[in-house]
């Protein structure tokens, strides 16, 4: 609505999963992207990624995912575990990498494995991220077990499991010893500090076509302070503060904006 006003090339502060806006700079996202990166090149069984709401989780590891898709010898999926019953994380996962799905659970295993054991005859591997499981149940943490215990014939894992979740789901798998000990990577994404929520602010607006001054010194100071490093809010503040500058025909955002947002 508002890009004809300031001339931008697109919405800047979605949230959503355009991966065209990563903000690489900022130490945590980089981090936990490069290590996301590491555990499916070197074929690590287990990998965990754990932040509070908004920090930016799922963007992250989504990213990683489309950089491993790149990679012919790389198949990915991606399960949601959020109000997935234990029963059916098995067919999810399998529609996730491209299997058909089984009546039964025994069926789907077996088909499971026959297909991920058929990518890695050909030299290939597989990463499956499950999201939102600090909700799971140890039902659905059993699943995740039998997956790890998938090996090719020279014993090695058929898949690298990414686990994506809330700071609790670290308590969780410390119940579990036989999922502690496959866990080869980890790392917790925290909040921006407020130098990289001010770049991060200016990044996206770079890669939407926008001016370097279209929020002024006390607009970004009062939207890095409000939205307190997660970008989640730092999205929404500055959506709407464009929204309200469109509304009130400003040249730019002041700090009004940001208060009113």
């Amino acid at each position: 609505m508002y890009e004809k006003k300031w001339s931008l090339t697109k919405k800047p502060f979605e949230n959503d999963l355009d991966l065209d806006f990563f903000f690489e700079d900022a130490k945590h996202p980089k981090e936990a992207h490069i290590r996301l990166l590491y555990a499916a090149e070197q074929r690590k069984p287990l990998a965990l990624l754990i932040g509070e709401g908004g920090v930016g989780k799922t963007y992250v590891a989504q990213t990683a995912r489309a950089k491993l898709s790149e990679r012919k010898n790389m198949l990915t999926g991606w399960v949601c575990a959020s109000g997935l019953e234990s029963a059916a994380f098995l067919r999810a996962v399998s529609l996730s990498f491209g299997l058909k799905a089984a009546p039964t659970r025994e069926e789907q295993a077996a088909a499971l494995e026959l297909g991920l054991s058929k990518h890695a005859a050909k030299k290939g591997h597989a990463v499956l991220f499950v999201d939102n499981v600090e909700g799971a149940d140890q039902r659905f943490l059993d699943e995740v077990r039998f997956l790890l215990d998938l090996t090719s014939v020279e014993g090695r894992p058929l898949l690298t499991i990414v686990l994506i979740g809330h700071p609790r789901l670290r308590g969780n798998l410390k119940r579990r010893t036989s999922l502690v000990q496959r866990l080869e990577v980890g790392y917790e994404i925290l909040p921006f500090e407020p130098e990289e929520a001010t770049a991060y602010i200016l990044h996206r607006l770079a890669q939407a076509g926008g001016a370097a001054d279209l929020f002024d010194e006390g607009a970004l100071e009062k939207a890095v302070k409000s939205a307190a490093g997660y970008p989640r809010l730092l999205n929404r503040i500055c959506d709407l503060a464009l929204l309200m500058g469109m509304i009130e025909s400003l040249d730019k955002i002041e700090s009004k904006q940001i208060e009113d947002a």
